[in-house]
């Protein structure tokens, strides 16, 4: 259902207003190296980022049966895409655009609309007007983030095939802030999209989900190591209905290996669901960005990608 087209009477439920401006929204612009944190940014300046963490993969769907078909092969995980975003003086995204690495363009502005996410609050939903193109993006007024962002996104719906890619972007940290000692625990959550085995009675395999989930972190500076781990997963695949993995189906796990101010590693759950999860430190280093993804081996495929953030615990 969610690689339908996405119709504006499901969007009124949750529509939080429409936003003006084109990609790059309107006001003074400001550019990553001229970047602090978001609670220090003039309302009405476009953040222009140019060092964005995305990977996305194609897809294709039957829209008559309500399932997917099939994966493309997953991109590498790469830091060249661009992120442009413009806040009010509430902290409320007034405007966005995207590119990702791979050169996949997403933009909000008149006609489209922006909702609170049913599942996560802190998250707006971001819907193109003809429903064919939406994104999860974290609020980072609401969500505590004062140097990063995180999100997954569509393209396609309704059309029977498209994009799926997960991004993560920020002020970076610089490798020479990151400790070689000591411990720090990050707590947050992301947001992530699911097609695989059925959460609810009413639909079968193959069914397509957004996912939300708590994420919680803890580095281990002289190590080098950073343990990533989801849990208590909700998932949605109408924006209405919601469904809890119970099971911890969506749970991964894994220990990364931190190098510089960025890390990587291997994710898994209990079964054969099994990927990587990539990210960095940003500002000061008191949080942490990134992107993963897991997948079934044939012929069950069933797939999970996502983007995350999470704040060093006091």
């Amino acid at each position: 259902m969610v690689l339908k087209a996405l119709s504006i009477s499901v969007v009124t439920l949750f529509i939080g207003g429409c936003f003006g401006g084109g990609g790059g929204g309107g006001g003074s612009s400001a550019s990553i190296s001229q970047f602090v944190k978001y609670s220090e940014t003039p309302a009405g300046t476009t953040i222009a980022f140019t060092n964005a963490q995305t990977q996305e993969m194609t897809y294709t769907y039957n829209v008559a049966t309500s399932t997917v078909t099939g994966f493309g092969a997953p991109t590498s995980v790469k830091t060249t895409g661009s992120v442009s975003e413009t806040y009010d003086a509430s902290g409320d995204l007034t405007s966005s655009a995207i590119i990702s690495s791979e050169g996949t363009s997403l933009s909000y502005g008149a006609g489209d609309t922006q909702a609170d996410w049913s599942l996560n609050p802190k998250v707006s939903l971001l819907t193109n007007a003809a429903g064919s193109e939406y994104i999860l993006y974290s609020n980072p007024t609401l969500s505590g983030y004062d140097y990063q962002n995180y999100g997954v996104w569509v393209t396609g719906g309704g059309t029977g095939s498209g994009k799926v890619g997960s991004l993560s972007v920020g002020l970076v940290a610089d490798s020479s802030i990151i400790p070689t000692s000591g411990t720090a625990t990050y707590t947050g959550t992301s947001a992530g999209f699911y097609a695989g085995d059925s959460f609810d009675e009413s639909h079968g395999a193959n069914t397509d989900y957004f996912v939300n989930a708590d994420i919680a972190m803890t580095a281990n500076f002289a190590a080098g190591t950073i343990t990533f781990a989801t849990s208590n997963s909700v998932l949605t695949n109408d924006f209405v209905s919601t469904y809890s993995d119970s099971s911890g189906v969506l749970d991964l796990t894994g220990t990364l290996a931190i190098s510089g101010n960025q890390f990587t590693g291997p994710v898994s759950n209990s079964g054969s669901l099994a990927g990587n999860a990539t990210g960095r430190f940003y500002g000061d280093a008191t949080e942490v960005g990134g992107t993963f993804f897991a997948q079934e081996p044939l012929p069950d495929k069933s797939t999970y990608i996502g983007g995350f953030g999470a704040k060093q615990s006091p």
